[in-house]
């Protein structure tokens, strides 16, 4: 029987599978060596979920002045709804919950389960943003507002 997944932090030991779990995960965004390299530094911060020592998922996500600003939330497809994103983003709303934080993010107008699992954990959709991404397609802004 596997153990469940371990959440821990990003370590710069986790370049070379950090990106190639991104490029899996998003083939058409454009993250190379140089930005993983980077990724350790603020304001970018990463959390992973490691199975069996392979990165399964991960959230990326950089601290603004007193708000998070998630990047992405990227899950292996065979990893999919087994409750990972959740989690990851469960940690980040711990997190801004006792930091006093906001925290942000843009989706895809089309990523249903991604706009079903923002609305669950308490985010509000703030904005709309038309052909936000490089395909022409429309963006949500959300945002989660502790103490509100």
């Amino acid at each position: 029987m596997n153990s469940p997944p371990l959440i821990r932090p990003w370590q710069s030991s986790d370049e070379d599978a950090f990106l190639a779990l991104y490029q899996t995960i998003f083939p058409a965004k454009n993250i190379t060596r140089e930005i993983v390299r980077h990724i350790g530094d603020e304001p970018a911060t990463v959390f992973v979920a490691v199975e069996n020592d392979h990165l399964i998922a991960f959230l990326y996500y950089w601290t603004i002045l007193d708000e998070f600003q998630i990047i992405d939330i990227g899950v292996l497809p065979h990893k999919c709804r087994q409750g990972l994103g959740a989690e990851l983003l469960w940690l980040l709303i711990d997190r801004a919950t006792k930091e006093f934080k906001t925290i942000q993010l843009e989706v895809r107008a089309s990523n249903a389960a991604a706009i079903a699992l923002y609305e669950r954990a308490g985010f509000a959709r703030t904005a709309f943003r038309r052909h936000y991404y490089a395909d022409g397609e429309d963006a949500y802004l959300y945002g989660y507002f502790p103490g509100e």
